[in-house]
């Protein structure tokens, strides 16, 4: 797995590769509903679709958020806030494993799922001046 860092506008992201369909996606942003699109959802559902399992580290707190939260985030800071730099994350401190697992039961998957612990690192970004729905708010369903 390639994991690089990129910042756009005010966002942070994982960019990853999916070697069983070609394509790049996202993890540790949009754990979005569905498979197909560029997502966490697509990258986890690509993993174990090629390697029956997903490795996923309780030692990293990607920064992440859900996109119908982001994009109601990001309107609220453009109709609100001053210019300037802003962070949006919704992960109040779930590790990635927690994420896996919750969002395999979210969207009714049977993944395989193995705790790891690696990598070893806390990508969150928390900025409390801009509120946005928090990723266990989605869970809470499921």
């Amino acid at each position: 797995m390639y994991t690089g860092y990129c910042n756009r506008f005010t966002w942070h992201c994982s960019a990853v590769y999916c070697p069983a369909t070609g394509k790049p996606g996202t993890s540790g942003f949009w754990p979005e509903q569905i498979p197909g699109s560029n997502n966490m959802i697509d990258y986890l559902h690509c993993l174990n679709s090629q390697d029956g399992e997903i490795e996923a580290s309780r030692n990293w707190f990607p920064a992440c958020s859900f996109l119908e939260d982001t994009a109601f985030s990001l309107y609220q800071l453009m109709e609100k806030f001053p210019g300037g730099l802003y962070h949006l994350d919704a992960n109040p401190g779930l590790h990635f494993y927690e994420i896996v697992k919750k969002l395999s039961h979210l969207q009714h998957r049977e993944w395989r799922v193995i705790a790891t612990e690696n990598p070893d690192m806390n990508n969150r970004m928390v900025d409390d001046r801009i509120q946005i729905k928090k990723i266990v708010d989605h869970f809470k369903d499921s």
